[in-house]
């Protein structure tokens, strides 16, 4: 096996390279992750809406009142 080194345009096209094959894997996880989601995987749906937000209880005319004086 030689030692040989690269050249800068070499690295910067493996450089290219390489990231494009991980934006790759990213993108392919992404729509598995969203696929997986709207086709009804429990475990994932749950965790999106198990939060629920409570109202607000409405404020009382006193508080109002006060608010405004």
């Amino acid at each position: 096996m030689t030692n040989e080194t690269l050249t800068s345009d070499e690295k910067q096209c493996l450089q290219m390279w390489f990231r494009q094959a991980i934006v790759e894997v990213e993108r392919k996880e992404a729509c598995a992750s969203i696929a997986r989601f709207y086709n009804g995987d429990s475990k994932t749906r749950e965790a999106h809406t198990s939060h629920v937000v409570t109202r607000r209880s409405p404020r009382t005319r006193s508080a109002r009142a006060h608010e405004l004086a």
